[in-house]
């Protein structure tokens, strides 16, 4: 592997699209670090790999203002017991209290999550409670569950059924405990 300094810049490689593997750090202190194609593998500029199966692999951001450290990393993991169950993830971690903000004042964003429509494994839920939150139970169908039980359920109709996935009205409360409406 090599390291080619020219005209002020820092580049890896050569023109022939080589492999430079190399350990420990690659530390930029000021400036920035700028991936440009064509790429012969499309969408893969960088690739982070942890042959030791056991932590995962992670980008970690670093912001030092007025001497405090603050953390944040992107760690992708493997199907194991931090994935929740559902395969390989993403995790997000950041300082106590941290907030994921997709978007800002000028640019909306957006979430969207391929849905499974599972009450045991719901698509918007928590990390320590994976059968509670929100799910897709259908095409234009939402629902909230509770301890992996569907409790609330919106239609493509807008008609809302309490203990109920298939509401009649626009209010429809099915009582468990006597089988009645």
């Amino acid at each position: 592997s090599s390291i080619v300094y020219e005209s002020g810049s820092t580049k890896f490689g050569d023109t022939s699209n080589d492999v430079h593997d190399f350990t420990g750090s690659i530390n930029i202190l000021s400036g920035s670090l700028n991936i440009t194609g064509p790429y012969t593998n499309p969408g893969t500029p960088i690739t982070l790999h942890n042959s030791t199966n056991g932590s995962g692999v992670s980008i970690k951001f670093n912001d030092i203002a007025a001497g405090t450290s603050q953390d944040g990393r992107i760690t992708y993991r493997h199907s194991d017991s931090q994935s929740q169950g559902g395969g390989s993830s993403f995790h997000f971690t950041a300082e106590p209290d941290s907030v994921l903000i997709v978007g800002d004042g000028s640019n909306s964003g957006r979430v969207i999550v391929k849905s499974q429509g599972s009450v045991s494994e719901v698509d918007y839920g928590f990390y320590d409670d994976i059968n509670t939150g929100m799910s897709r139970y259908g095409t234009d169908k939402l629902r909230l569950v509770t301890g992996g039980t569907a409790v609330l359920n919106i239609d493509n109709n807008q008609r809302v059924g309490i203990g109920d996935s298939s509401p009649l009205t626009k209010l429809h409360v099915r009582i468990a405990d006597t089988g009645g409406n």
